[in-house]
């Protein structure tokens, strides 16, 4: 897959299952054995991992919206810097991700954040 798609299947997990809340699109946008790798906690492994941490985010934000700060692509990783709120909780929080892609799915995950109670 391209640059391009690659781009797109990120921009897709911020809109489709962030600010859609549309946790289907998990297994669309994830591979079966994603790995997501955050700092201070155990790895999240597959789609179900990953849906179940969404579950829980969305609970307890359930107006988080995400904004894109800066993309970079090239070859298999895509690279974002994000920013968030939940004004309904004063929440506002902002970080770099880094996703390793294959076949125009995410297949691993890193990411960095500050100010991360």
């Amino acid at each position: 897959m391209g640059v391009e798609m690659n781009k797109a299947t990120v921009r897709r997990l911020m809109e489709d299952v962030w600010h859609q809340q549309n946790l289907d699109a998990v297994s669309e946008v994830f591979a079966a054995d994603l790995v997501y790798h955050q700092p201070n906690t155990d790895d999240i492994v597959g789609t179900n991992g990953y849906r179940e941490y969404c579950e829980y985010v969305l609970s307890r934000l359930p107006d988080i919206h995400f904004e894109v700060k800066t993309f970079f692509a090239q070859g298999d990783y895509v690279a974002a810097h994000w920013a968030f709120d939940a004004p309904g909780k004063g929440v506002k929080r902002e970080g770099i991700d880094l996703y390793l892609m294959s076949e125009g799915q995410i297949a691993e995950m890193w990411s960095v954040r500050g100010d991360w109670d």
